[in-house]
C-alpha cells in the first residue's frame, strides 16, 4: 500500500524533483538538518512534558539530549559546507535550491506540518 502524502509533502517533492542534480547533496543535507532538529526538539518536549519546568531530567536523559544537539550541530555544519561548495561550483543551482527551500518553508507555515523545512 502506498504512503499517503499531504498536499504540502507533494509540493515539496515536486519542487525537489525540479532541482538540478548538483543541488541534491545540499538538499539532502538540508533535509537531514531538519530531521535532527525535529528529533532534538521532540526529545526536549518529551522531557518538559515529563518533568515540567522543574527540569529533573536524569544524567542519562541529559546525555541523550546533549547527543541529539551535537548531531544537529554536525548536520548544520554539513549543510553550511554543502551550500558553500554548491555556491562556488554552481551559483545557478545554489539559487534554485534557496528558492526551493524558501518555497517549501513558506508552504508549511501554518499547515501543521512540522516537516524538515526550517533551516536552523
Amino acid at each position: 500500500m502506498a504512503a499517503i502524502r499531504s498536499p504540502v509533502t507533494v509540493k515539496v517533492v515536486k519542487l525537489t524533483e525540479q532541482l538540478p542534480k548538483a543541488a541534491m547533496p545540499a538538499w539532502q543535507a538540508y533535509s537531514a538538518m531538519g530531521t535532527s532538529k525535529a528529533r532534538h526538539f521532540s526529545y526536549l518536549t518529551e522531557l518538559e512534558d515529563r518533568y515540567g519546568s522543574a527540569g529533573f531530567a536524569g544524567v542519562e536523559e541529559k546525555q541523550a539530549l546533549r547527543m541529539l544537539l551535537q548531531d544537529h550541530d554536525a548536520q548544520v555544519a554539513t549543510f553550511c559546507s554543502a551550500m558553500r561548495e554548491l555556491k562556488a561550483k554552481d551559483p545557478q543551482a545554489h539559487a534554485e535550491l534557496i528558492a526551493c527551500i524558501a518555497s517549501s518553508s513558506a508552504s508549511t507555515k501554518g499547515s501543521g506540518d512540522s516537516g524538515n523545512n526550517d533551516p536552523a
